[in-house]
């Protein structure tokens, strides 16, 4: 189950044009209307700083004359040159993003730090933002913080919100999370959405302040308020969960619909859950599945494996192998190794498609290029079997060993296999109960009954029932049917235990009910 909360990144966050210039937004858009071009240009020739401003805007975004770069820059110099703040940061900005001309951090460093010692905010956010980045100027957390603190004096909230996250992240300092929430909750204060999703967590998870869920609950819905959409799954989450509130699954339906609408794949899931448990909506698993795809069709690939694996073994919709295939297809398209060893397997089995080998063999191949250890175990069967390949015990073992690196319990298995018969390499059976012992490690229970075996038939030891039957035993107890039959072999000979018909009949028949067919033979011999 996924969990709030969603965890920002812990690094400055600057929202491009609107913090390092906001162009929307200039002082002569009312003068602008009221000009015309030709006397603007007349205007601004003649040194004009107003015109020379209005004419550079007017170039920069393309209004009633051609957009030019070039041309914006030089004017906004001439009017620099007058000492006009909105001019120079756009000079600065215009540098630092290669407008005009080449990129050149520098000189916009420089420009920023002439308006910003003249107390403007926001070049003074810049110029901390330049210094804690490294751009146009080297790395300087110190220096960064200090102008961070400048712009932050004078209100800037996104000042408050970088001075939060260098005391979280610990960037030039110590990790302090009681200083970091309060520049956060000074800037949520203010309204900075990044900043009320941190103060929200924070209450979450009670870092630098006490944990209190009701005041989580209380800035995630001031986040949401502003369409914030991690804000409106965290609320939905919490209202599911009982968290900073009572239980409501209508409120939290609400707010997962509101974040889904918006495109979040873990809010179209939560909906989907919902229809499925038929929490607050009635039961519905078509509508379930709907929401599932949509969140599927955007790439949440662990949807699309859901789906695909419920189509194929048929779990809350009708089984359609065709459906599977489809789904297992556009997950392999996009490389995943799922999709493509499933692709395989089907391919494999003849499920849904015509049965071919050489289908399967490309897309284990692909998935085992990757390191899959399925789709590489895969091809050692395929090896042993000769399946679509000749037939070799050579390369069987390579892949099962590939496979085994990755902790494949059957591969691992296998190569015990091999060791004991002789496949592929000299019988050994030290070796061949070494991995064994490998396989049981990885939770492998069929390997309990083989090490069995050894003691059994005294294979590289000495013979020992008792041990031999130990070893079964821990098979019999994990519901292995050679465990039972063995186990209920040496009940009925007498071998390590006393001789006990009953015991031994009780097992056979548990082996048999797994589809042991020595066990079904044993119990007719018994009966007669």
């Amino acid at each position: 189950m996924l969990s709030i909360p969603r965890w920002l990144a812990i690094t400055i966050i600057i929202v491009g044009g609107s913090i390092l210039l906001i162009k929307a937004i200039s002082k002569f858009r009312i003068k602008r209307k009221e000009c015309m071009n030709k006397k603007i240009i007349e205007a601004a020739e003649e040194g004009d700083l107003v015109a020379q401003v209005i004419l550079a805007d007017m170039y920069y975004h393309g209004d009633k004359i051609e957009k030019n770069y070039e041309k914006a820059l030089e004017l906004y110099k001439l009017a620099s040159e007058q000492g006009d703040e909105y001019a120079q940061m756009s000079v600065a900005y215009m540098y630092c993003n290669g407008e005009g001309t080449e990129m050149d951090c520098e000189k916009a460093f420089l420009w920023y730090k002439i308006v910003a010692e003249r107390e403007n905010e926001h070049a003074q956010l810049n110029i901390g933002y330049m210094y804690h980045n490294g751009e146009g100027v080297e790395t300087n957390e110190k220096e960064a913080l200090n102008w961070y603190k400048k712009s932050a004096e004078k209100g800037n909230i996104i000042a408050k919100y970088n001075i939060g996250s260098m005391y979280y992240s610990g960037h030039g300092m110590e990790i302090d999370y009681k200083e970091a929430f309060k520049w956060y909750l000074s800037s949520a204060e203010g309204g900075y959405i990044a900043a009320i999703l941190r103060v929200s967590d924070m209450y979450f998870e009670g870092q630098g302040v006490e944990k209190n869920c009701e005041k989580a609950l209380y800035w995630s819905l001031k986040a949401a308020e502003k369409g914030n959409v991690d804000a409106k799954y965290n609320l939905g989450f919490s209202y599911y969960n009982g968290l900073g509130a009572e239980t409501n699954y209508k409120e939290a339906f609400k707010w997962y619909k509101e974040a889904a609408k918006d495109g979040d794949e873990e809010a179209q899931i939560a909906i989907g859950n919902m229809y499925r448990d038929g929490a607050y909506v009635r039961k519905n698993i078509k509508r379930a599945l709907k929401w599932y795809k949509i969140a599927a069709a955007q790439g949440c690939l662990d949807v699309q494996k859901a789906i695909a694996d419920s189509y194929f073994k048929g779990v809350d919709v009708k089984q359609d192998y065709k459906e599977a295939f489809k789904w297992y297809e556009k997950m392999a398209e996009e490389g995943e190794t799922y999709g493509e060893v499933s692709i395989g397997d089907m391919y494999y089995n003849g499920c849904g498609v015509k049965k071919d080998y050489a289908k399967a063999l490309e897309y284990y191949n692909r998935a085992a290029e990757k390191g899959d250890s399925s789709a590489q175990y895969n091809i050692g069967v395929m090896y042993e079997n000769g399946h679509a390949v000749p037939q070799s015990y050579e390369k069987a073992l390579y892949y099962y060993k590939l496979s085994s690196e990755k902790g494949h319990i059957q591969a691992t298995f296998n190569i015990g296999v091999y060791y004991y018969k002789g496949n592929a390499t000299a019988q050994d059976y030290n070796e061949a109960k070494r991995w064994f012992e490998k396989a049981i490690e990885l939770g492998d229970v069929e390997a309990l009954s083989a090490i069995g075996d050894f003691y059994y038939f005294g294979r590289g030891i000495e013979i020992d029932y008792k041990e031999a039957f130990k070893w079964y035993e821990k098979a019999a107890e994990n519901h292995v049917a050679v465990g039972y039959f063995n186990l209920a072999y040496m009940y009925e000979h007498g071998e390590g235990v006393d001789i006990n018909l009953q015991k031994a009949r009780e097992l056979y028949e548990k082996a048999a009910n797994l589809g042991d067919g020595d066990a079904v033979r044993a119990l007719e011999k018994l009966h007669n």
